[in-house]
């Protein structure tokens, strides 16, 4: 199993990567946490591609997504520019998170036992965002407010994380069987609970041409 990780060493190169990450990766799981997991594509089989390639990639995607704002992610840079090493290892903590997540829900999409070492981690995770949190009054209500920080990423989709394995929508995380090799996980929000794949545009319609060519070939025979 190969994930393909691609040559940045230049300037240029880390440019084009980064626009061809933005573009292509679809958020399609309908949960930060999801789509956390599916910053690999496809998760399964062969020459996956890995979207996280450094600590500013994580923060990009992070702002994008809404799992931190722009003023976070600025703040984060400039921390990391004066702390290189410390952002190398909360990067490192990050991609941990995501498989420990990825392991738990893919899991629950299988119908299995959650693996314990996976929620060690995710457990670790809420911790440290809870330990750093503060709990503060936005309108009329109380929430909790995490703090600043290289770790903020990971934070922030720890308690993603725990919200949907204690919430009652846990039982619409599935995984999308592609053509054998996507794996991405996402949340059924459909209204039966019966969406199967990551999205039809892709998977679906992959996997109708594959049945169309099978009935050609059969009626062939």
């Amino acid at each position: 199993m190969v994930v393909y990780e691609p040559d940045c060493s230049t300037h240029l190169q880390r440019s084009i990567w980064w626009c061809y990450t933005v573009n292509v990766l679809r958020r399609l799981g309908g949960h930060p946490a999801l789509d956390f997991v599916n910053t690999i594509d496809p998760r399964e089989g062969e020459d996956r591609v890995e979207h996280l390639q450094s600590f500013a990639d994580l923060l990009d995607w992070a702002c994008r997504g809404g799992v931190v704002t722009a003023r976070e992610r600025q703040r984060a840079v400039r921390e990391a520019s004066r702390r290189p090493a410390a952002a190398a290892q909360a990067f490192r903590r990050a991609i941990a998170l995501r498989e420990a997540i990825c392991a738990a829900f893919g899991a629950v999409a299988a119908g299995g036992n959650l693996p314990s070492a996976a929620l060690a981690e995710i457990e670790s995770a809420y911790r440290d965002a809870i330990a750093h949190a503060r709990l503060i009054r936005t309108r009329s209500r109380f929430g909790w407010r995490v703090g600043s920080g290289l770790e903020l990423v990971r934070w922030q989709i720890a308690r993603q994380a725990v919200a949907l394995l204690e919430s009652d929508r846990i039982g619409r995380v599935k995984r999308c069987p592609g053509s054998g090799t996507c794996g991405w996980l996402f949340l059924d929000s459909s209204r039966n609970g019966s969406r199967r794949w990551c999205s039809m545009e892709g998977c679906g319609n992959r996997a109708k041409m594959r049945r169309f060519a099978g009935r050609r070939r059969r009626a062939r025979h």
